[in-house]
């Protein structure tokens, strides 16, 4: 594949032969910062992201069971099996719905989509890096969660996956607190 075009001053950092059901390449960018050679280890939490209407799906897709469990309880499993610190961004109607053990962030931004729940998590801890999972991605691995940790660039504010040369996967992305 060819590496796709960037503006000037942003940092890519491209992962080939990723193990995943889809042809994914995992960039990082960021915006140019003056302090890109000094920073610290920053922690990650995981943030799976259940918030939505599922309008078009006509059921609730954090429920869908393709792993034997809710989506939403696997991604936490898969999270958690890694030992990251796991929340749920969930809508105010969702929160009764949710596993009681479960850590939940309620969205404060309605009607933005994914970016609310994502919002929302840096809000609540600003300092923290968020591994951001969407429920509706079925096919996730932990193969796949532990690629994407191990090319995170701390110094670039977003590490993600790229499909076709085009569209990157913004729902299943490292966000740092630059971001």
């Amino acid at each position: 594949p060819t590496q796709p075009t960037r503006p000037s001053g942003l940092k890519q950092a491209v992962l080939s032969g990723a193990q995943v059901p889809l042809p994914f390449w995992a960039h990082s960018f960021s915006l140019p910062n003056l302090y890109a050679n000094h920073y610290l280890v920053v922690m990650l939490n995981g943030l799976v992201l259940i918030g939505g209407k599922s309008t078009r799906m006509g059921t609730e897709k954090y429920q869908l069971a393709y792993n034997g469990k809710a989506q939403y309880l696997h991604v936490i499993d898969l999270l958690t099996e890694i030992d990251i610190p796991t929340y749920v961004s969930c809508n105010a109607q969702q929160i009764d719905q949710i596993e009681k053990a479960t850590q939940i962030i309620p969205d404060e931004y309605q009607a933005i989509g994914p970016m609310g729940g994502i919002l929302s998590a840096m809000r609540f801890n600003p300092k923290a890096s968020w591994l951001v999972i969407a429920c509706d991605l079925p096919l996730i691995s932990s193969n796949t969660i532990e690629e994407l940790i191990a090319n995170r660039k701390q110094d670039a504010d977003v590490t993600t996956f790229q499909l076709n040369d085009r569209f990157f996967e913004t729902t299943y992305s490292i966000y740092e607190p630059s971001a």
